[in-house]
């Protein structure tokens, strides 16, 4: 079995920190496995498969996985980058909690009280407003389905930005994961909710809930 303390100290590729690829500039929304490798979860948008991804908004000194897997239309916006070498991602956040769990439903009920860890933005708090929104960002995708919406305001950078609700009886009075950002509208942030990202992508989260 792996070493996982060192999985939980490492600060690569950090929830709610920025990643890039040389060109587009993330934020990291949560650590995960596929097929057997460690890596996490980030926008699909301004990525292609087998890119490699380096922590950081600009810099490329510090090479911290490849795209490898990536999704990208009206249904699904979502990569899953291969962790590079011992940089595993990290679940801490910068609220210095962890995640307690993850919400396993594709609705979160309207009102919900939630928090964004923006790469760009840092920690911003609002509400769930809608689920089920569909919207065209304009990007040549086309109309997109599936999201849910809140009333907090979205830059640039923040898409891939971690969604999550205070839970106080959860392991480590940790926060849920209740999904990640994929763009915005003037004061409205889309997200997908953690289960749409993990039914299409076919990550897994078990072990980092250990």
């Amino acid at each position: 079995k792996e070493n996982t303390a060192s999985r939980y100290s490492t600060t690569d590729a950090s929830a709610g920190n920025m990643v890039n690829n040389g060109v587009s500039a993330v934020t990291v929304a949560f650590g995960c496995k596929l097929n057997g490798y460690d890596g996490f979860v980030t926008v699909g948008h301004g990525l292609s498969n087998s890119n490699s991804i380096y922590k950081g908004g600009t810099s490329q000194s510090n090479k911290v996985g490849t795209v490898y897997k990536r999704i990208l239309n009206t249904t699904m916006d979502a990569s899953f980058v291969k962790s590079e070498g011992n940089k595993y991602p990290a679940l801490k956040v910068l609220t210095n909690g962890f995640y307690g769990g993850v919400n396993q439903k594709l609705k979160i009920p309207e009102g919900t009280a939630v928090k964004k860890i923006g790469g760009i933005s840092g920690n911003k708090y609002g509400t769930v407003t809608g689920n089920d929104i569909e919207i065209d960002f304009g990007d040549g995708v086309g109309l997109s389905k599936g999201f849910t919406a809140t009333n907090i305001a979205t830059v640039s950078g923040d898409s891939g930005a971690p969604i999550m609700n205070r839970q106080n009886n959860t392991d480590n009075g940790g926060y849920v994961l209740e999904g990640m950002v994929i763009g915005g509208n003037g004061s409205t942030t889309y997200m997908y909710t953690y289960l749409r990202i993990k039914n299409a992508l076919g990550v897994s989260m078990s072990e980092y809930m250990d």
